[in-house]
């Protein structure tokens, strides 16, 4: 998935959100730009060997929602 316009990428995301809640405890995300971009980072990075990253930010801002989802894409297991 190539990464353009962030409108055109909503979409796919709340489908693939929607896919993810049917296999997995429900999450509801709102994808404002900067989480578009962050989450984008975050599966890119997954994709690699051995590729791993240190979310840091206060509680409750979203680092395990998103690194979740972000496994999901690459079909990664979490735990």
């Amino acid at each position: 998935m190539k990464l353009g316009n962030v409108d055109d990428l909503r979409p796919k995301l709340q489908d693939l959100l929607t896919f993810y809640n049917i296999n997995n405890t429900p999450m509801d995300l709102v994808f404002f730009e900067d989480c578009v971009q962050h989450l984008a980072r975050i599966a890119r990075i997954l994709r690699q060997q051995r590729g791993n990253a240190m979310l840091v930010g206060v509680g409750g801002s979203g680092r395990r929602s998103m690194a979740m989802f972000g496994a999901s894409f690459n079909k990664i297991t979490t735990f």
